[in-house]
């Protein structure tokens, strides 16, 4: 299994164990993991900065426009 199809599995599955996920991940290339880590850590970092612009667009006052975060 490479990442691609490593991520085709567990976005179709509604809850991957992590025993499966850990077999996967086992039998994988490293050079695959590496992959899923970049795309996790990325990931992980864009959600974080999704949540903080959603929660200073929230604390706007009416017509204001939110120009730094």
């Amino acid at each position: 299994m490479n990442s691609a199809q490593f991520l085709k599995w567990y976005a179709k599955s509604s809850h991957a164990s992590r025993n499966m996920s850990a077999q996967h991940l086992y039998e994988m290339e490293d050079g695959d993991v590496m992959i899923l880590t970049r795309l996790a850590n990325d990931l992980i970092d864009d959600l974080a900065r999704h949540r903080k612009r959603k929660l200073c667009i929230g604390q706007l006052n009416e017509s204001e426009q939110l120009m730094n975060w």
